[in-house]
């Protein structure tokens, strides 16, 4: 028997969300490697570490989006808010109000966006991945020529100061201004190195990747990867989020088969970890790191490599395109329905789904055109949809 339960997404000042997308309000006391412990003075209560999937302390600010903010992008996938940032001798310094001061070597960077003061880190990130597409065997610099244009040079870095960025190009050396560079993408990027247990997001929208992690009532000491051991004041902190051998994200797997078409024969793609207008995942105000995008019309079948339990995401339509939107969303296990359509607009709230898959071997999701039968703000989210066993 299949169940489905669906729910207005709740938010609160401090929660924990588990595995399985559910909420619980309370003041949180403290995190160990066994538990998480929350509520009032007096009656805590206690969770099993492994059934948690975040911890929110705080709102997080929206990093990628904020104008002439430098990020740095570690190999792990951590994205820091930075300034002061310097390369020599192959390493890269910099300031955060994540981990004040700090200094990593090369290798584990893969990216350094710095916009001008009317760009976002994203839609630099987005010129880089549309004139220089990734798997170049050198680093790769944006830069803006004094005709206005922007290039993609393939190089070897070697210095960033305050005022030029210092690389070879075709075996000679190079100089740019420091304000003509608009990102670097590092080609020598090492693995992330110890395996990431989870991911502190800070205030300013910062995540960086942790081994190791407890919390008490005015700090987090955790393992960072990459960072090694530190301290970090809990008042800068927004959110701890867990990785668990339980779930696995829809997103990183490769669905069996795909089909894809719009109302008038043009087709959005569906996105992994974005929305298919290219943004991040936005529902209800609130940003996911992961999860798919979809489009009407499209089936896309996962056939699935183990026992699961059940399924779990947040739906709706992007905050991007909201309030347009109308589409219908079916899920069925081995071609059956797991629950009866849902219809989505740009003016309904997020839901949160979750589907008993108990025996269920193949996996279908399908969205198709809503009553008014067009496919115009059809950004379908399932942020952080995952499977749990």
């Amino acid at each position: 028997m299949f169940v489905a339960s669906l729910c207005t997404v709740a938010t609160a000042a401090q929660s924990i969300e588990t595995i399985d997308a559910r909420q619980l309000a309370g003041p949180v006391e403290s995190i160990t490697t066994q538990a998480v412990v929350f509520g009032r003075p007096g009656a805590s209560q206690q969770l099993p570490r492994a059934d948690v999937a975040s911890v929110v302390l705080a709102p997080a600010g929206r990093l990628m989006l904020r104008d002439g903010q430098a990020v740095i992008q570690s190999a792990a996938g951590g994205q820091l808010a930075v300034s002061e940032i310097a390369v020599a001798d192959g390493k890269v310094s910099f300031a955060s109000g994540l981990l004040g001061r700090a200094t990593w070597p090369m290798e584990r960077i893969s990216l350094i966006l710095l916009p001008s003061a009317t760009a976002s880190p994203a839609q630099v990130l987005g010129e880089l991945e549309r004139l220089a597409p990734a798997g170049q065997a050198l680093d790769v610099l944006l830069v803006r020529r004094s005709d206005g244009n922007l290039v993609a040079v393939a190089g070897v870095l070697e210095k960033v100061d305050a005022k030029v960025v210092r690389f070879r190009w075709k075996g000679k050396a190079r100089t740019a201004g420091r304000e003509s560079v608009l990102a670097i993408r590092l080609a020598g990027s090492a693995g992330q190195g110890p395996a990431v247990s989870g991911w502190l997001r800070s205030r300013d929208g910062s995540r960086i990747g942790f081994a190791a992690l407890s919390m008490d009532s005015r700090s987090v000491t955790a393992e960072l990867v990459p960072g090694g051991r530190k301290e970090i004041p809990r008042n800068v902190l927004a959110a701890v989020h867990f990785v668990s051998d339980r779930v696995v994200p829809l997103a990183r797997l490769k669905p069996a088969t795909v089909t894809e078409y719009g109302f008038l024969g043009k087709a959005f793609g569906h996105r992994v970890d974005r929305s298919v207008g290219g943004g991040p995942l936005r529902l209800g105000g609130k940003t996911y790191d992961n999860g798919l995008g979809l489009h009407s019309f499209c089936a896309l079948s996962w056939r699935l490599d183990g026992p699961y339990s059940s399924f779990v995401a947040v739906v709706g339509i992007d905050d991007a395109v909201r309030p347009r939107g109308d589409a219908t969303l079916t899920f069925l296990g081995d071609g059956k329905p797991l629950t009866g359509p849902m219809r989505l607009t740009g003016n309904d709230p997020p839901r949160t789904v979750r589907l008993g898959l108990t025996g269920v071997r193949e996996l279908t999701i399908r969205v198709e055109f809503g009553p008014d039968r067009l496919d115009v703000g059809d950004h379908v989210d399932l942020a952080g949809a995952r499977l749990i066993r």
